[in-house]
């Protein structure tokens, strides 16, 4: 009947229909095209540790939660000395965590005397507020298959890996 007609026809579609050739296509202009391609990450996403939350950065120990602040770094930028035991440097989400730390309190959970920062959090642990290097996509990971609908979702997260242009069918 009419369901095995419309087999027959969707057959014959598929029998004769072909992709257009490839062409490089900005993200700007690729919403509603298909991927022609795999796409690969060429980095680690994120590119480094990075702060989850705006707070203090330190090496965490069970036993301390008292420490110098020997500086401040905002996001996109980084802190050129590794921390010693003992001392945090004041941090914003997105920054770089500095060499010598590798936990950040919120800064809601302080209190801060001078350079001097003590904290209450009794939650906390050794990584908390730490985005790990690459614990969102690894380098060389496929992170979208040919095929795949290039929706809005899809450009946000083409552009986070640093991707401008894709392959694309070109549109009749």
């Amino acid at each position: 009947g009419i369901a095995m007609e419309a087999r027959h026809v969707d057959a014959l579609i598929a029998a004769h229909q072909r992709t257009l050739p490839a062409q490089p296509t900005s993200l700007s202009e690729a919403a509603g095209g298909y991927l022609l391609e795999d796409i690969h990450s060429d980095h680690d996403h994120p590119l480094f540790d990075m702060s989850a939350v705006d707070g203090y950065a330190f090496a965490f120990r069970t036993d301390v939660t008292d420490f110098k602040v020997v500086g401040e770094v905002a996001a996109g930028a980084f802190h050129p000395v590794a921390l010693a035991q003992g001392e945090c440097i004041r941090i914003f989400t997105g920054a770089m965590v500095p060499e010598g730390a590798d936990t950040v309190v919120m800064q809601d959970r302080t209190s801060r005397d001078g350079d001097r920062m003590a904290y209450v959090d009794p939650t906390l642990r050794h990584g908390s507020n730490v985005r790990k290097r690459g614990e969102q996509i690894r380098a060389g990971e496929t992170v979208i298959r040919a095929g795949v609908r290039i929706t809005p979702a899809v450009i946000g997260l083409l552009a986070s890996i640093g991707k401008q242009h894709v392959h694309t069918a070109r549109r009749p």
